[in-house]
């Protein structure tokens, strides 16, 4: 009888492969949980801003505008160019910028050009 040690090449990653999907799952969670938590945000900046609830709804609107679009031209020509690692960083810096801008706003423009187009990108 032949006992055959059936040992694997060593892994590659060696366990960062978790680290990257954590991250990949928090920033899943942030993006998803800050869509859908708009209503939220809906009902305060109608009260803040004055503004009607159509021109509310353009931010959410240009939002997915931008992220289609920009989504559409990264996966087709942008990782080409540049890697995945670095499209995470540009877009986590035009989110960043884009809730800071809107935090300071003081106008329901300023919050779709900020949240809508910023956060889309």
């Amino acid at each position: 009888m032949t006992i055959y040690n059936k040992r694997g090449p060593a892994p590659i990653d060696k366990g960062w492969s978790w680290v990257v999907m954590s991250a990949v799952m928090l920033s899943t969670f942030l993006e998803m949980g800050l869509y859908k938590s708009f209503g939220i945000f809906f009902v305060e900046y109608v009260e803040k801003f004055g503004s009607s609830a159509t021109m509310t709804s353009v931010i959410s609107g240009v939002y997915l505008a931008g992220y289609s679009f920009v989504a559409l031209i990264m996966m087709t020509y942008g990782l080409g160019r540049i890697s995945c690692r670095q499209s995470v960083m540009i877009g986590g810096v035009f989110i960043s910028i884009g809730y800071l801008v809107s935090s300071l706003a003081t106008t329901i423009e300023i919050v779709i050009l900020a949240q809508g187009v910023f956060t889309g990108l």
